[in-house]
């Protein structure tokens, strides 16, 4: 049974990978589902039994990704402890990081999320509420106790964490020479002022 669910893990991933290289050589409109199974060497009838159709293929890349980045930020604040700085360069490393550690399924989700209604999509949704409790569960603690400002919550993620996002969309794009990382310490620098307690 073990092997059998390491087997279908392998499969599936295949066809994600494919997807990804699908979709990074051609707009998503035009990959076909032929396409995936021939680059990923996965049969239609698999394809079709994992994910449903291709908008199920979609959906999982976009899942898998948010949450890859989620489990990464997860352990970010966690080695954090509970320092106000520490947790905003664990919020901007772990982003940029993921970002350069994985361009292809960056690129892919940045293009493709707020193009579809998949942002709507239950799975998706249950990401953003997840991502919303792990940022209060860090950063809450140290709003109430004094150490950080308190900022309206709507305005967290523009004020914070868009100004690297921006900067990761535009380098994807390859519209700036440097990678995100080269402006790490100024993308912290940055939100940390916008913060910290005056």
């Amino acid at each position: 049974m073990k092997q059998e669910r390491l087997s279908t893990r392998i499969r599936r991933r295949a066809v994600l990978e494919a997807a990804l290289d699908c979709f990074a050589e051609a707009d998503v409109e035009s990959v076909s589902i032929a396409e995936i199974c021939d680059r990923s060497g996965a049969s239609v009838g698999s394809v079709y039994h994992h994910f449903g159709n291709k908008e199920g293929i979609l959906l999982a890349l976009l899942s898998d990704g948010l949450t890859a980045h989620l489990e990464a930020l997860e352990q970010a604040l966690e080695q954090a402890e509970g320092h106000p700085r520490a947790c905003i360069e664990a919020l901007i490393d772990s982003l940029i990081q993921w970002v350069e550690a994985n361009p292809r399924w960056a690129q892919f989700i940045y293009s493709y999320l707020n193009r579809s209604g998949a942002s709507s999509s239950e799975p998706i949704l249950e990401i953003n509420r997840r991502y919303k409790q792990i940022i209060e569960q860090h950063f809450e603690p140290l709003i109430q106790s004094g150490r950080l400002r308190e900022l309206p919550t709507d305005c967290w993620s523009s004020l914070i964490v868009a100004p690297t996002h921006d900067y990761a969309r535009r380098w994807l794009r390859q519209q700036v020479r440097h990678s995100p990382s080269t402006h790490q310490r100024l993308f912290i620098e940055a939100a940390w002022r916008i913060v910290q307690c005056d």
